[in-house]
């Protein structure tokens, strides 16, 4: 499963909300050229866009800057996609977008993945949620 391509994971649902965002692809470049050795690449750290599904105004009024997250494996309709939930509360941000698709191969060898939001733009009808996290196995 290549991690680039886009069609790696998921389905229905995403839509692309950085295109009128100049910035928010910036951390979509993270782990390019990553060596071989397994662990080193899932050790690093990634920084994503948050794909936010349909709960916009609930995600803008939940979500803060430092706020832990968590990203959890679920099958739905045999498609694996990755949830970005609040460590909290497990309250759902949305999903991992394709391009990380490295976090997915990951997890399912055992590792795990948290960090925080570290930044949230645009508006309670238009959210970008950035979030930064790490591998931990």
């Amino acid at each position: 499963m290549g991690g680039g391509s886009g069609s790696g994971y998921g389905s229905g649902g995403y839509r692309n909300k950085s295109d009128n965002n100049g910035s928010a692809g910036a951390g979509g470049s993270q782990g390019a050229g990553q060596s071989g050795d397994n662990d080193d690449k899932c050790a690093r750290t990634q920084i994503f866009d948050v794909v936010i599904e349909n709960n916009e105004q609930e995600v803008w009024e939940k979500c803060h800057i430092d706020d832990e997250v968590l990203i959890v494996l679920s099958e739905e309709g045999g498609v694996s996609q990755l949830s970005v939930l609040k460590k909290e509360d497990s309250f759902k941000i949305g999903l991992v977008p394709p391009s990380k698709g490295v976090i997915l191969e990951c997890i399912k060898k055992g590792w795990q993945y948290e960090g925080k939001i570290t930044s949230i733009q645009g508006s309670a009808n238009n959210p970008t949620i950035q979030v930064e996290v790490k591998g931990i196995h």
